[in-house]
């Protein structure tokens, strides 16, 4: 492997760490200024690093009768770049935790948003005030930040920083945002986290689901009930009906009950005498 680019790798794995913290200091720091305001994080999900060297080689030179001379330039780049993949944390169930748990990092003294703080006591299976870390940071001017601070950052003219000694909570408190972060959310919007951080803290209880109701397959038989008869209709009078039709004269008069026609046999026809060949006599002219 190159040995530029085994530098690099080394150096942009050793900035995930401060990525996050830088985080949260930003996030604390908007905290302060405004209690209300929602925090703002990302988790990274890949990264790469990338180096370009270019190297190039220029010559000009004079060559006359009597002398020669020539002079070369060399010039080479190296181009480094590092770069993250970020995934931005936009599901409001957990930025209203994020919020609740800046809020127990600064010592607020009152948080209003009391459905907010009960979500994060089921999350973390303990009282937030007593898993979340307190009084790692400090905060001041811009001038008030000292020298021998491990970390810092500011939001406005908000300015917060972590001597070594706070690196411990400030850890601590890392390690629950993303746990946030990367918590998956269940269908009543509910936050399932993979453990607690402290590993005194209990697991949090999952989520009463309510039995499915018993599905009904045949409905209970309809009584029947009885109908009470119907008025009685009499029988139409004679004269509704149509008159019989008058026999045709033209017609052979119907045969009685019980009797059938019998069709008289046909008598054969005489037989035609064949006529002789021959000339056949011309009649006389008139």
């Amino acid at each position: 492997m190159n040995l530029q680019l085994e530098k690099a790798m080394v150096s942009q794995s050793r900035s995930l760490i401060d990525l996050h913290y830088q985080q949260v200091l930003e996030n604390i720091a908007r905290t302060l200024n405004n209690p209300a305001a929602l925090p703002s994080f990302a988790v990274p999900i890949s990264g790469s690093a990338q180096i370009t060297d270019t190297f190039s080689l220029g010559a000009n030179g004079l060559v006359n009768a009597v002398t020669s001379s020539t002079n070369l330039s060399p010039t080479g780049t190296v181009n480094i770049q590092a770069m993250w993949n970020l995934v931005p944390v936009t599901e409001p169930s957990k930025l209203q935790l994020m919020r609740v748990a800046h809020q127990v990092a600064i010592s607020h003294p009152v948080i209003t948003d009391t459905e907010g703080l009960q979500k994060l006591h089921r999350f973390l299976g303990a009282e937030p005030h007593a898993v979340i870390p307190q009084g790692w940071w400090s905060r001041g001017s811009r001038w008030d930040v000292p020298r021998s601070a491990a970390y810092s950052a500011h939001y406005g003219n908000t300015y917060v920083w972590v001597m070594p000694e706070g690196v411990p909570g400030l850890s601590r408190f890392t390690l629950h945002m993303l746990d946030l972060a990367t918590a998956a959310s269940t269908a009543m919007g509910e936050l399932v986290s993979d453990g607690p951080v402290s590993p005194s803290a209990p697991l949090p209880p999952g989520p009463i689901v309510p039995p499915a109701p018993a599905r009904v397959s045949d409905p209970a038989p309809i009584p029947a009930t009885m109908v009470p008869p119907g008025p009685t209709i009499p029988p139409p009078p004679a004269s509704a009906f149509p008159k019989p039709m008058a026999a045709d004269p033209c017609l052979p008069a119907p045969l009685p009950a019980g009797r059938a026609e019998i069709m008289p046999a046909t008598k054969p026809r005489a037989p035609v005498p064949p006529v002789p060949l021959g000339i056949l006599p011309v009649p006389p002219r008139s």
